[in-house]
């Protein structure tokens, strides 16, 4: 399967700069917390966020994405209902 661009569901916080964003999300291991550029962070207008990943594999459940961090990239599996195609 080739990878895949797709917005994942967060909690999105004020980062330590400007230009980055605190996001909290839910993995198979539990929540996590990192700081993400603020461009990879969209919220809509119901106050939802999401921030830009690449899917890397999936199966009927889960997803494997690589998710931008400040720290270089993490790779992660969540429940495939938090992710959401990329338009």
């Amino acid at each position: 399967m080739p990878s895949k661009i797709m917005w994942l569901a967060v909690e999105v916080g004020e980062g330590m700069f400007p230009t980055e964003r605190a996001v909290k999300m839910r993995t198979d291991e539990g929540e996590i917390s990192l700081f993400v550029a603020e461009s990879d962070v969209k919220t809509t207008k119901t106050g939802t966020a999401r921030i830009c990943v690449e899917l890397l594999d999936s199966d009927e459940n889960y997803g494997l994405i690589e998710v931008p961090g400040q720290q270089g990239p993490m790779i992660v599996k969540v429940e495939k209902k938090h992710l959401a195609e990329a338009a």
